[in-house]
């Protein structure tokens, strides 16, 4: 996949089909991995997988962190989103080679423990309610996720009349507090709870109504950190959740659906979030991200109350 997309942006110098084909190859294949690579992650860290996982995800977010400075070294240079886009290709074939790499060991691994799950096992899973109430949590925090992510920069540039560079600071912070957050239980030891998911909920509702008074830059980058930490933790400590309830040899099949109820909340409310943010604007319909985020933490609080 990373090949056909290389070749796609490399050979087609029109902006027409030729792109569209290319952009939904590479990032078809980015969520590809993204689903395969969980499986592999519950494979090597086993028992640990939780606090493991959100290290994994924290890493991520030290990418993410890191992408805005690229985006903008690349526009500095006047090298263009062409450029860019060959770059991406290239880094995914790295990601692709290495993850290939891994594949021998975490099959032995596997293979030690001795268990044949079937097709059939693993979907006996989703009739548990505990994972029914996980993958609800899945699929509205890692929306929720996108939604800032996809819009935020677009909002502190677009509508409050931020310059690029000020909005792309904001977004930082953002990512800064996601992936701080995520990283802390390396070294806490600690994971989500009921009361510090309502905690969390509402530091996100203060941080993103001061966010939209349009206040100065110094404050906008604080509040984003404030939103930053308040949904970093929901992803990894729900995986964590489902480790706990499902047996070790189909940890993999678990962090496969987790992904693909993400992948779902993303692409079907950040549809849902255009629309009505050509209608009233981004900084109203920013609002759907709380309420996301509440949804997330209902089934969470159900989820926790059920293994209880």
């Amino acid at each position: 996949c990373g090949l056909t997309a290389l070749s796609a942006a490399l050979l087609w110098y029109d902006w027409g089909v030729g792109w569209f084909v290319a952009l939904f190859v590479l990032f078809g294949a980015f969520s590809g991995l993204t689903v395969a690579i969980n499986p592999l992650g519950a494979a090597f860290f086993g028992d640990d997988g939780g606090r493991m996982m959100s290290a994994l995800h924290g890493v991520q977010g030290v990418g993410r962190l890191l992408a805005p400075g690229v985006v903008s070294a690349f526009v500095f240079l006047g090298l263009g989103w062409r450029n860019l886009f060959i770059v991406s290709a290239v880094l995914h074939l790295v990601c692709v080679i290495m993850f290939l790499s891994m594949q021998q060991p975490a099959s032995l691994k596997q293979t030690s423990q001795g268990e044949n799950v079937s097709l059939r096992k693993n979907l006996e899973l989703l009739r548990s309610p505990i994972v029914l109430m996980c993958l609800g949590g899945f699929f509205f925090c890692a929306a929720g996720e996108m939604l800032l992510i996809n819009w935020l920069p677009l909002m502190l540039e677009g509508e409050f009349e931020y310059s690029k560079a000020y909005a792309m600071w904001g977004f930082g912070g953002l990512m800064g507090g996601y992936t701080a957050i995520r990283l802390l239980p390396l070294i806490l030891n600690f994971r989500l709870n009921s009361k510090l998911a309502v905690v969390l909920v509402l530091l996100h509702v203060v941080c993103l109504g001061v966010l939209c008074t349009n206040p100065s830059i110094w404050l906008v980058t604080l509040t984003c950190v404030g939103i930053g930490i308040s949904f970093g933790l929901h992803w990894p400590s729900t995986i964590s959740l489902v480790y706990a309830v499902v047996p070790q040899h189909q940890h993999g099949f678990a962090s496969s659906a987790a992904v693909c109820a993400s992948i779902a909340g993303i692409f079907s409310l950040n549809i849902v979030f255009g629309f009505f943010a050509d209608v009233y604007g981004v900084a109203s319909t920013i609002w759907m991200v709380p309420g996301c985020f509440m949804l997330f933490t209902l089934f969470f609080v159900w989820a926790g109350r059920l293994r209880a």
